[in-house]
């Protein structure tokens, strides 16, 4: 075993942990968001998991973006993002760069990329669909900029072997109530 699969083992096994330590302490996501973050080497990123039995969310953690930048793309940009748009199209368990979801043309021509992801450097995207359940998609994205270029193939692994972790947590965070 190399060093780099060794540590990437390491972060893994520490990031599932996190995972299954959120859903009995919510408030521990955003330390699992942060370490994932971490590992893929994203700069922004947010987890939203649907409560599968109502329709609201059973955890939802933002890290990167501001308290502003939430709520302005709540108001403007939400409801026309393409890659937001796209996502709830998504099938279970999909893993993907931002181009395998929709073609980079479309997304730098959109608003919502030229007006806010762009200004704020989130030029880059990987993302999963954790859950699809009745009441909707539950998802998890990280964002970069130009410095650190498109996520590849070592993220997309990193998320994937995360994928099966998440959805029983969502799914454990319904049958518990949280």
């Amino acid at each position: 075993m190399t060093a780099v699969s060794r540590v990437q083992t390491e972060s893994l096994l520490e990031l599932t942990g996190l995972i299954y330590e959120s859903v009995g302490d919510p408030s521990r996501w955003p330390m699992f968001l942060e370490g994932f973050l971490r590992a893929v080497r994203g700069r922004r990123g947010a987890l939203m998991l649907r409560d599968p039995t109502g329709d609201g969310f059973a955890a939802v953690c933002m890290h990167g973006w501001s308290e502003e930048d939430d709520l302005l793309y709540r108001e403007r940009y939400a409801a026309i993002d393409l890659w937001g748009i796209v996502s709830v199209r998504l099938p279970e368990s999909f893993v993907g760069v931002d181009h395998e979801a929709c073609s980079r043309e479309e997304v730098e021509a959109s608003v919502a990329f030229r007006e806010f992801y762009a200004p704020r450097n989130a030029l880059y995207g990987l993302g999963g669909t954790v859950l699809v359940t009745a009441t909707g998609h539950s998802l998890v994205s990280a964002y970069r900029g130009a410095e650190e270029g498109p996520f590849g193939e070592p993220e997309k692994a990193i998320l994937l072997a995360l994928m099966p972790h998440l959805k029983r947590a969502a799914l454990l965070h319904g049958e518990l109530g949280f």
